[in-house]
């Protein structure tokens, strides 16, 4: 027994001697020209899978309504960055990318081979030593717009891929993300009527762009702003804040919050590092002009309609995961009535401060209440799915941004998830309106 213990022990000293020299010699070729040695791919291949389906959630967890909006929202996130390494549908990828170990999967194969929730849990956690970058933010509802784009996929053309987006199908040399630099370059492109299909295709319902009172052309990164939000702020897709309810100061201050990543989203991250920092601030005056109009959020009168936010079960209930509500949930009045109720702070809920207090509305003739400011978001006409989502993160302490974040942890701590659903009813259902807050001499933006 002895013998064979010292047998094991030199074993090891010899294997650990030997990895060693591996390291620390540099004898191990990490060339990407060289390749792996034979079976190594397979090895790392089956690895990975076993991986991803282990550790991805249930089929449960998949968001029932992976429609057009997210698709629309997940094709433009995924055209600016993704599509450098895994092109679009048609297109062949870059002599540089397929010389990458291991080669990016070119993105019309990928949605065949993997289940919606282990795309989901690969979009989140990306892959060690493959270039595949995770999520950069803890934003689970977002990846799932990534989710719906690679699961329209298999049955997309590039004409197809370049529609949705609102452009013309590029000729064969132009490279990935030629179009969108071209746009920011020449401003006469911002006019052109490429960008009011873009506008129709990420933002449904939105009025054409020529139709809009907005000058052509506009401000560093508008094009591409626009894409998403409309070049009035007023997207119609539920995922998408309405930018034309907030003051110029509250669009600035989120800016700002999205480029020194004190507030997460994987797509505003990655929108804010596509314009210079001085952009920013005429971006924000841009959309903070824009007068409110247009309807409720998410509805057209009565109980605004709801999306699922796409958060996992495990952070919320089965009310705010199963898209519309079922029939025994408090439907139209009743809903809108307990949302009031709770934002006024007439609920007799101690644990739910008065939103009004800092979110408005303010009624015509009213005097703006003392605890209103400029970078505090309006609530009044937002889209009811956003709002559910940016309460859902407070309530995870996972939003943040600004002087007010640990207010608002504080604030939405307590909130259930039919708290949650009734506030963002009942402020969706109302007129879209901006905060009037008092500004004296010598008030900045924070």
């Amino acid at each position: 027994m002895r013998q064979v213990i010292l047998t094991l022990v030199t074993l090891a000293l010899l294997g650990a001697s030997a990895a060693a020299l591996v390291v620390f010699l540099g004898l191990y070729n990490v060339s990407a020209k060289a390749g792996h040695w034979p079976g190594v791919s397979w090895v790392l291949h089956t690895t990975f899978r076993n991986s991803v389906e282990l550790r991805s959630g249930p089929p449960a967890w998949v968001p029932a309504d992976l429609g057009p909006e997210r698709v629309a929202l997940g094709a433009r996130h995924f055209d600016t960055a993704c599509r450098i390494c895994h092109a679009r549908p048609d297109e062949k990828r870059s002599a540089t990318i397929r010389s990458m170990v291991p080669r990016p999967p070119h993105i019309s194969t990928v949605a065949k081979k993997w289940s919606p929730e282990e795309l989901h849990w690969i979009v989140r956690e990306g892959a060690k030593m493959t270039g595949m970058p995770a999520w950069p933010a803890a934003r689970d509802d977002e990846v799932w717009a990534l989710v719906a784009f690679l699961e329209a996929l298999p049955e997309m053309s590039g004409e197809e891929y370049e529609a949705l987006l609102g452009r013309d199908a590029p000729e064969a040399d132009e490279a990935p993300g030629q179009e969108a630099q071209v746009a920011e370059k020449a401003p006469e492109a911002a006019a052109r009527p490429s960008e009011a299909a873009a506008l129709q295709a990420a933002a449904p319902g939105a009025p054409p762009a020529q139709a809009l009172p907005v000058a052509a052309g506009g401000p560093e990164g508008l094009a591409y702003c626009a894409t998403c939000h409309g070049r009035d702020g007023r997207s119609d897709n539920p995922f998408i804040p309405r930018l034309d309810i907030q003051t110029p100061e509250y669009l600035l201050h989120a800016l700002e919050t999205y480029a020194d990543e004190s507030r997460g989203s994987g797509f505003m991250l990655q929108a804010v590092s596509m314009v210079s920092p001085a952009a920013l601030a005429e971006l924000a005056a841009h959309y903070g002009a824009v007068a409110p109009e247009g309807g409720h959020g998410d509805g057209k009168g009565g109980e605004p309609e709801r999306r699922d936010p796409g958060f996992a079960k495990k952070d919320v209930e089965p009310s705010l995961m199963a898209g519309p509500e079922p029939k025994e949930k408090r439907k139209g009045e009743e809903l809108i009535a307990r949302g009031r109720a709770l934002a006024e702070g007439r609920a007799g809920d101690t644990r739910v401060p008065a939103c009004t207090a800092c979110h408005g509305p303010v009624e015509t003739g009213q005097e703006p209440p003392a605890e209103l400011e400029a970078d505090f978001p309006a609530l009044a006409g937002q889209h009811r799915t956003f709002l559910e989502s940016q309460l859902i993160l407070w309530r995870k302490s996972l939003r943040g941004g600004g002087k007010a974040a640990e207010l608002m942890w504080q604030a939405a701590r307590d909130l259930t998830d039919a708290d949650i659903s009734a506030l963002s009813a009942y402020f969706a259902s109302l007129p879209p309106q901006k905060l009037p807050v008092a500004r004296g001499p010598g008030v900045v933006p924070r």
